[in-house]
């Protein structure tokens, strides 16, 4: 297209009324080469090539940019697919070139961060500032970066991806609970306040998009009047800390809504209205609380009472004795789940006679394995304690290992989720909205399957991305069919 022609232009020579000197502009246009054949393997070529001349704009030394990316190609590569995807990490890039100059250190991005590594570096950057709110929101940004890095440019494992991601939330969580347990002093010096870790963040699997599920639990070792009301602030302003918009955009969303009575309970309830709620069974927990239970796990906070709590906790996921009705009304809900969220999918990907493709909800998709774990962890990890992890991977393996799961079984849903996680993550990488369904035949289901499979010519990476989804969620769906019928 002509834009693009003068885009390329632009970058090479400078705009007509800002010219390169000409040996500069020689050089630019040996070194630009190596750099353009990596954008036939973009999702989106030519947002990715209107995003490099953004890059190039802002980095101050494009030659020295473009000869870097040109003796790096798998890193190359990868900038390319970032520049070629959604803004949600292209616009940090652009914003802070200077970030490609750490990320390009490949020992940086060659292994995971794990957590008490991810924790050091967030609490050492963020330190060394006085808007720590503001600098946890940079902190982020820049690991965002990286971890997207280790997705495109290594190809690194899913499970992997979503762990780095719950950790990176985890340190902010954690330092957000000390800023502002410090400036709650001295009611704060009076309480112990835990935070526990729900959903995707309980599970250390969270992606790109994914916010943080909490609970949160408070302790006054000496009762005072104002205990309650000043632990419901400390957690508000945790929240506020994480969700508020600044300059530097949010951190993580945080959500409270998995706490004891929803909405309408405390916001921070005392450890003693935990007790309560588990043990009352006309007013307490329902089955479907008992199985978001299984993915708890202490994530910021004092350690000591978080630790009393998911004792308690494991009671009541992992009960001793199984009733029926429990199956009955798990199935009930999961069949009104697949039908009402299903239809809003379908509407959310618009209308169109293509094939619906719903990473999460779709039938054998990432909801149904995570439930089908999740139904064996609440059914059978009172006998079999490995069943008590939060993550679905370890869920499965666990119940490979108690033989409530065949061989085949096991690896049909562990293969299905990593195919399915790996699609989830580049769809976020690939599409401007926060969606997890796309139907087939348009220009955003190209871009995904290209985005999946980035060797491929686009009819061949939709036929392989269709072909393998086919293979993967049949059998897996099928593995969830068994057990449920069998709960």
């Amino acid at each position: 297209p002509t834009s693009d022609v003068k885009r390329l232009e632009r970058i090479a020579h400078g705009s007509p009324t800002r010219p390169f000197p000409a040996p500069l502009a020689r050089q630019i246009e040996v070194a630009l080469p190596a750099v353009l054949e990596h954008l036939e393997h973009a999702a989106n070529p030519e947002r990715a090539l209107s995003n490099l001349e953004r890059l190039c704009d802002a980095s101050g030394n494009r030659l020295s940019l473009l000869r870097s990316l040109g003796e790096a190609p798998e890193f190359a590569r990868a900038v390319i697919a970032i520049l070629g995807g959604a803004s949600l990490v292209a616009d940090t890039l652009i914003s802070q070139p200077e970030l490609l100059d750490l990320a390009a250190q490949r020992s940086l991005i060659a292994e995971p961060k794990l957590w008490q590594q991810a924790w050091g570096d967030c609490r050492s950057y963020c330190l060394t500032f006085r808007d720590r709110k503001a600098a946890a929101r940079r902190w982020k940004k820049r690991e965002m970066l990286r971890i997207a890095l280790r997705d495109l440019a290594l190809n690194a494992p899913p499970h992997e991806i979503t762990a780095e991601i719950a950790d990176l939330a985890r340190a902010c969580l954690s330092l957000a609970t000390e800023e502002t347990g410090v400036s709650s002093r001295p009611n704060s010096d009076r309480l112990r306040l835990a935070v526990l870790g729900m959903g995707k963040l309980g599970g250390g699997e969270m992606h790109y998009a994914s916010d943080c599920d909490v609970v949160f639990v408070y302790e006054a070792p000496a009762p005072w009047d104002g205990a309650a009301q000043a632990a419901a602030n400390w957690a508000r302003e945790i929240m506020r800390w994480m969700n508020e918009p600044t300059e530097d955009g949010t951190c993580f969303e945080v959500d409270a809504r998995l706490r004891p009575h929803g909405q309408s309970g405390a916001l921070t309830p005392p450890l003693q209205a935990f007790y309560d709620y588990f043990e009352n069974e006309k007013t307490g927990i329902a089955v479907w609380e008992r199985q978001a239970l299984t993915r708890a796990r202490y994530v910021a906070g004092d350690a000591e009472l978080a630790a009393i709590l998911m004792a308690a906790t494991r009671h009541v996921a992992f009960p001793e004795s199984w009733r029926a009705a429990w199956s009955d009304e798990l199935r009930h809900i999961k069949g009104r789940v697949e039908t009402e969220r299903g239809t809003k999918s379908a509407k959310a990907a618009g209308r169109g006679s293509g094939e619906l493709f719903d990473v999460k909800l779709g039938q054998g998709a990432l909801s149904d394995i995570e439930w089908c774990a999740q139904w064996l962890a609440l059914k059978f990890g009172n006998g079999f304690t490995p069943l008590q992890t939060p993550n679905t991977r370890g869920q499965i393996e666990a119940a490979r290992d108690g033989d409530y799961l065949s061989e085949a079984e096991a690896e049909a849903l562990l293969d299905a989720h990593t195919f399915l996680r790996r699609a989830e993550l580049r769809l976020q990488l690939t599409q401007e909205h926060g969606g997890h369904a796309l139907r087939s035949g348009t220009r955003e289901f190209a871009a995904w399957s290209r985005a999946v499979f980035p060797d491929e010519p686009t009819e061949v990476a939709e036929e392989r991305f269709a072909s393998q989804w086919h293979q993967f969620t049949l059998a897996s769906r099928a593995v969830m069919e068994r057990v449920r019928s069998e709960l």
